[in-house]
């Protein structure tokens, strides 16, 4: 299995070598577990591996972050793993319209997906590494509870998936060490809609904010 690095294609046609970012690991194992904890990105992109390695193997249907469930087990499957910081990949990151750069039910979308992607990688971690198990827990939590209070008024999560987040905090109670997470997941845990739709409204109009200013910025790249 062979991780190459990779150039983000800009808007204004800059190409930075975002690859320079990740660890210095050459062993196996510490490729492994740097793909773990997500130190080097779980892009599908970018990489060569055997197609032997892809049987029982498959993309989730209808997820975003949907990389998250295969990269890491790949890497597990290979006898080998080989990690070059080189750019051998070009990335386009000129679209404006990117699910990446969008707020609203698309951000929901994209939290939900991180919350299930860290899910899988909790359940790679207690089969492979325990010692980092509580560590993508912890990260699939805060995922969760984003998705969890951003939906609030919104009705983006089903029933069904706002259960599947419901059933992880109350699974996960020893994980949560800030105050305001440990404070969001018991509002969540006790159905507190008043409180999660206010403090979900906020938040909306944050990262709406936030995307915005994102938008303008790529826009004003491109016409440079």
């Amino acid at each position: 299995y062979v991780i190459g690095g990779h150039h983000r294609v800009e808007p204004d046609g800059s190409t930075p070598n975002h690859s320079a970012e990740w660890p210095d690991v050459k062993d196996t194992e510490d490729i492994r577990i740097a793909l773990l904890r997500n130190k080097i990105p779980n892009f599908a992109w970018g990489r060569l591996s055997k197609r032997s390695l892809w049987d029982d193997l498959s993309f989730p249907v209808g997820v975003l972050v949907e990389d998250m469930y295969v990269t890491a087990k790949l890497a597990y499957k290979a006898k080998k793993v080989i990690l070059t910081k080189e750019p051998l990949y070009y990335y386009s990151n000129e679209n404006a319209g990117s699910i990446m750069n969008y707020g609203g039910k698309k951000y929901i979308r994209l939290k939900y997906g991180q919350f299930l992607g860290w899910r899988e990688h909790e359940k790679l971690a207690l089969e492979k590494a325990p010692e980092y198990a509580d560590e993508c827990a912890r990260t699939a939590g805060h995922a969760a509870i984003r998705a969890y209070m951003l939906n609030e008024g919104e009705g983006e999560l089903t029933e069904e998936e706002k259960q599947i987040i419901y059933d992880f905090l109350q699974q996960h109670d020893h994980l949560f060490r800030k105050w305001s997470m440990n404070k969001a997941r018991s509002l969540i845990l006790s159905h507190n809609h008043t409180l999660l739709g206010f403090l979900g409204s906020i938040q909306r109009k944050i990262v709406n904010r936030q995307q915005e200013r994102r938008r303008k910025r790529k826009y004003q790249q491109a016409n440079q």
